[in-house]
């Protein structure tokens, strides 16, 4: 099971070598009605404390936090706690954007940032001669390159450039602290559920009860 897009942090059941061959006489569907259910389970626990631990304002990021079941095979069953699509700015909350954001800044960044600090001194300049000359403002940027006068353009209109546009927000993490927090319970209880789980799937088809089947 894993949370979130980047760095995902995992719960692994490693070292049950004996449920691991219990498991592996059972076909793929089998195994996969053995795990599902119980990885889901504690995905939703998982899911339910980052819901409690995300910000609110609206209710729209803690509605959209889920869990999705991503593969399940021989073996193997992974799920998935992470954010709906339309809820894209939780991963800005979890990591944090600009000089908060945890980590190093991007290089795309870091270039944006300084075309955006160079071109505001080119409208400095450009607003100089402007007022010395008495220049329009097409005369202005009629020496400038392509890229540079379209900057122009858009810093005329108000608007503003791809450098300046991204706020700083520090990182309010709700994911990552709820699978921290649950992690060592909830591998401890999937173990004991996949046991009395594999137990009742071995046991005589009299004796199998609430396996659904």
């Amino acid at each position: 099971m894993s949370t979130g897009e980047r760095s995902p942090l995992t719960i692994d059941i490693v070292g049950e070598k004996v449920m691991a061959r219990r498991l592996q006489r059972f076909s793929a569907s089998v195994q996969g009605a053995v795990m599902r259910p119980i990885v889901e389970a504690a995905g939703n626990r998982v899911r339910d404390m980052a819901r409690a631990l995300a910000p609110q304002r609206t209710g729209a990021l803690r509605a959209g936090i889920v869990t999705r079941l991503l593969k399940f095979g021989q073996g193997y069953c992974h799920y998935k706690v992470t954010t709906e699509p339309q809820v894209y700015y939780g991963k800005f909350h979890e990591f944090g954007l600009g000089d908060k954001k945890e980590g190093s800044i991007s290089r795309r960044t870091m270039r944006r940032r300084e075309a955006a600090a160079e071109s505001l001194r080119v409208k400095r300049r450009i607003e100089i001669a402007q007022a010395r000359g008495g220049l329009t403002f097409e005369d202005a940027i009629a020496g400038l390159s392509k890229g540079e006068g379209r900057r122009q353009k858009t810093l005329q209109k108000g608007k503003l450039l791809a450098g300046m546009r991204r706020p700083n927000m520090a990182p309010h993490p709700f994911l990552r602290p709820a699978v921290r927090f649950l992690r060592d319970a909830l591998r401890g209880w999937m173990v004991d559920e996949l046991w009395q789980s594999v137990k009742r799937w071995e046991a005589p088809p009299a004796e199998q009860v609430g396996r659904g089947a």
